[in-house]
């Protein structure tokens, strides 16, 4: 019994205070992931591009995806997601298209 406790203390701990903490402090040393990021939809699947490079990421390879009022999530692995804002369509980009076309391509949001 003191041990399913210690593992939950532990797995607790681990959830709720460690990996917000390391999130952080990965996003304030990689100044890679601070720089802007623009996102396109492409014929073949979504393109990102940076100061840095770009990456199209094909329907193929999205994993899956999800949305909320916030953020539309795209996951080309289990635990590797890409983030695009809502806020882009203040910016001219078309959400309601990328939204369509990942439930064409890849299927419902989960």
């Amino acid at each position: 019994m003191g041990a399913l406790i210690g593992g939950m203390i532990v797995l607790v701990i681990g959830r709720f205070f460690a990996s917000p903490l390391l999130a952080r402090r990965h996003y304030r040393k990689y100044k890679a992931i601070q720089q802007d990021l623009a996102v396109e939809l492409a014929e073949n699947g979504i393109r990102f591009f940076a100061p840095t490079g770009e990456v199209i990421v094909t329907w193929d390879q999205i994993y899956k995806w999800r949305q909320n009022a916030t953020f539309v999530l795209i996951y080309p692995m289990p635990r590797l997601f890409h983030i695009i804002p809502c806020s882009v369509v203040a910016q001219g980009f078309d959400l309601q298209a990328l939204t369509d076309a990942l439930v064409a391509h890849v299927g419902k949001p989960e």
